[in-house]
């Protein structure tokens, strides 16, 4: 009995999703999302440490973004899963100033936005190297073994 009732629900379901139930071939395509382009992507004042990265982006078909930053990684293409730094937006260019990098380090940084439907927008990979550090940054930053110490009075 439960066989009768299954078989008429089976064959609609099958004939919904062979011939697109309801459609008939005129609708309109769904609309299109907007698109991102990220370019010119810049990296001024290297330093020893640190370096500013700038990339301009361009807005179309009503697109939006959730996100701008920096992707830099030791080898190229890097990645959002790489090291981000987060950029500040200024009408159609954003920048970043990082001071975290090591020094005489070939780095690879991309300028990004993620779009608000979650695509991440790549710029073309820029290649530089930070400087080296002088005498007085090395002693700054030096810091002494981590050794116990058995000086006696």
């Amino acid at each position: 009995m439960k066989i009768k009732f299954l078989i008429p629900i089976l064959a609609s379901v099958l004939s919904c999703s062979l011939w697109s139930c309801g459609g008939n071939g005129d609708e309109p395509a769904p609309p299109q999302n907007g698109s991102i382009t990220v370019s010119n992507m810049k990296v001024t004042e290297v330093e020893s440490t640190g370096a500013t990265f700038s990339a301009t982006f361009n807005l179309e078909n009503g697109a939006t973004y959730v996100k701008a930053g920096f992707a830099v990684a030791d080898s190229p293409a890097p990645t959002i899963y790489n090291s981000v730094f987060d950029g500040k937006v200024n009408g159609t260019s954003f920048t970043a100033t990082v001071t975290t990098l090591s020094p005489s380090t070939e780095y690879y940084v991309r300028a990004f936005m993620t779009v608000s439907g979650g695509e991440v927008v790549y710029s073309e990979d820029f290649r530089f190297t930070t400087e080296k550090s002088s005498v007085n940054e090395d002693i700054a930053n030096y810091r002494g073994p981590k050794n116990p110490d058995y000086y006696v009075d």
